[in-house]
């Protein structure tokens, strides 16, 4: 609802349209309007405050011989009719388009808590790099500029060509931005919000057709400001609250009406604060009539699957019958502990995952080395006061090594960097005499190899010191649940699963705790925003690098209640010792939590065999030494 003073002052400018019939007569509310203007500049002057805003640093800096009071009321009418009601607008718009499109929704919620870990981060420079929001902003702008009707211009003596048609010099001309905008010439499916057209999406559009701010040395003079006020607010509602819009009938365009300025329809919304900011709900958007999947016996985690359809498919499975066995798990930054003097390396710290577990780490108070090719774009959060790039090929022994000599003490190690298949290794290449091709298998080398030097150097470098230190490894879903475009990937992957069951009894003898987090589909560099967006489609689950960090940090700092499992000799309830987390394995799927490896262990009778078991067992005890 308007401030008092906003919505004489629309009301004034509305009859703007009858401006030709009355221009001759003064309207009671534009008197009203100045009113209060020169009620606010005398009343600012004769008040000493510290505030900082623009009126502040005009009165610092004007000389009342040339700028008399009045002239500020002037300058004060106009920072009130420019500064309000355009940026409501917009911020009305895009609320109303976004809660229409959910994809779009969450994609935005996703690039917001990618990127930021508090509310406090949020300013108008960090958000300056967020390009899906960016695209947002100027989608909204496109369908309901702000200023919907045309600016004059006179064109300049001697006249001009204009598409091909001669206009004389003296005459008006303009270009109405709303007929522009929605011009089909201009946009395909103009009426349709899609910001993926401002990343290149679709190359039939002429984007340049869209001006809000209008062009030239006439054009807004507060763009950088109204731009300023888009991006912090938008990031900040969506980073502290969901929304759901009310009237499920409301048409925007249909129920708007324009008067010189835009008359807009009742735009209600439910704000819900989130119950913590770093969470993301499954689908961006709350859940249409859906199935519901039951996520430990927990009803709030639900996939946006139309239940119908998917039955359809002839699937057997009961998913709503069983709660899921596995161990759910809740991770906040507040359950992770200070780091304050400890000292953390971390492979491809540079970006993505890495990266946002780099930022974490250093907010806890850690000292942070970054071992990667490249070093991170600190224009958005400087982290160098907290950290240090080393380059680094993971994959080559000596110099991962020489890194390791050069830290020294360390207390936590993080094995994260990772590569894709850059190919189809299955595919039939031939040498010049038409023999098959061996295979470099070059993922392996910095998934597999790289991270168990890297586990090796890490492990001695703590052992040697005595540190009682923690490891852990970024290894993939796919090493339980196969991707079968990623073969090579998928295997190594789950060959580091391997690991952590193999030396998980081993290490912990040294003092030293050894776990992975499985991450399933995340927006990194690896799985860009448009590869993630089929699955976005669906309402699935997609992670944020930032949830995959928390996990990382959480796994390297938590305690445990009980061993995962006992090995060769051991008894069984030996495993009933509390202690340090290890030998486990998160797996993040969207803002959820699941430690997988004690559950497999419980079920170990049911999947591997009951004799299976025990006779396997007896051989692990028969070379136990």
């Amino acid at each position: 609802k308007p401030h008092p003073w906003i919505s004489i002052t629309l009301g004034a400018l509305n009859k703007g349209a009858l401006a030709d019939t009355v221009k001759r007569f003064q309207m009671l509310d534009t008197q009203s309007n100045e009113n209060m203007a020169i009620d606010l500049v005398t009343r600012r002057i004769n008040k000493k405050t510290s505030r900082k805003d623009f009126m502040t640093r005009i009165l610092e800096n004007r000389d009342p011989r040339e700028v008399s009071d009045v002239q500020l009321a002037a300058h004060t009418s106009d920072f009130v009719l420019a500064g309000s009601e355009t940026t409501a607008t917009a911020l009305s718009c895009i609320t109303y388009y976004l809660l229409r499109t959910p994809a779009a929704l969450q994609k935005l919620q996703q690039e917001i808590h990618g990127r930021f870990n508090s509310y406090e981060e949020i300013t108008a420079v960090s958000t300056n790099g967020l390009k899906y929001l960016q695209a947002v902003c100027l989608e909204g702008l496109r369908l309901y500029p702000p200023l919907p009707f045309a600016l004059p211009r006179v064109v300049p003596e001697g006249g001009d060509y204009v598409d091909g048609q001669f206009v004389p010099g003296g005459t008006i001309v303009s270009c109405n931005p709303l007929a522009s905008s929605l011009d089909p010439k201009n946009f395909e499916e103009p009426l349709i919000f899609k910001p993926e057209r401002w990343l290149g999406k679709n190359k039939r559009d002429i984007l340049d057709a869209s001006q809000p701010f209008s062009l030239g040395p006439r054009g807004c003079l507060g763009r950088n400001l109204g731009w300023m006020e888009l991006r912090t607010t938008i990031s900040k509602l969506h980073f502290l609250y969901d929304f759901e819009l009310v009237d499920d009938t409301l048409d925007w365009h249909a129920d708007s009406r324009m008067n010189t300025l835009w008359n807009k329809p009742k735009l209600d919304v439910r704000i819900v604060k989130r119950p913590s900011s770093k969470r993301l709900k499954q689908n961006g958007a709350y859940e249409p009539a859906c199935l519901k999947l039951a996520i430990s016996g927990d009803t709030r985690h639900t996939t946006n699957i139309d239940a119908k359809s998917y039955l359809k498919r002839g699937d057997s499975y009961d998913l709503t019958s069983q709660p899921d066995k596995m161990t759910s798990i809740n991770i906040e930054e507040e359950t992770i502990p200070s780091l304050t003097q400890k000292i953390a390396v971390i492979t491809g710290g540079s970006s993505g995952i890495g990266y946002a577990t780099s930022k974490i780490l250093a907010n806890k108070g850690a000292r942070v080395f970054i071992l990667d090719l490249n070093p991170p774009d600190d224009t958005e959060y400087n982290i160098k006061p907290h950290a240090t790039f080393l380059q680094c090929n993971i994959a080559d022994w000596i110099d991962l090594r020489s890194k390791f000599d050069q830290i020294g003490h360390i207390d936590l190690a993080f094995g994260n960097a990772g590569v894709s298949e850059e190919k189809d290794y299955f595919a039939d290449t031939f040498d010049e005499e038409g023999n098959l091709n061996e295979e470099t298998y070059s993922v392996l080398d910095v998934n597999l190899r790289g991270t168990l030097n890297f586990i090796k150097l890490a492990w001695s470098t703590m052992k040697r010191r005595g540190i009682q230190g923690s490891i852990v490894i970024t290894t993939s879903a796919t090493a339980y649940a196969p991707e079968q475009s990623l073969p090579v990937y998928a295997g190594g992957k789950l060959a580091l699963v391997g690991v952590v069951r193999a030396l998980r009894h081993r290490i912990i003898k040294d003092g030293i705790t050894l776990n992975a987090v499985a991450p399933a589909a995340t927006i990194t560099k690896l799985i860009p925003m448009e590869l993630a967006q089929p699955i976005m489609d669906l309402g699935l689950p997609v992670s944020s690098a930032h949830l995959v960090g928390l996990a990382l940090a959480y796994a390297a700092t938590a305690r445990q209640e009980r061993r995962v499992e006992a090995y060769g000799k051991e008894r069984d309830d030996e495993n009933e010792v509390e202690g340090r987390w290890n030998g486990r394995i998160i797996l993040t799927l969207g803002d959820m939590y699941t430690e997988l490896e004690e559950p497999l262990s419980k079920l170990r009778p049911e999947w591997f065999g009951t004799e299976n078991l025990r006779l396997t067992r007896l051989q692990q005890a028969a070379t136990d030494f």
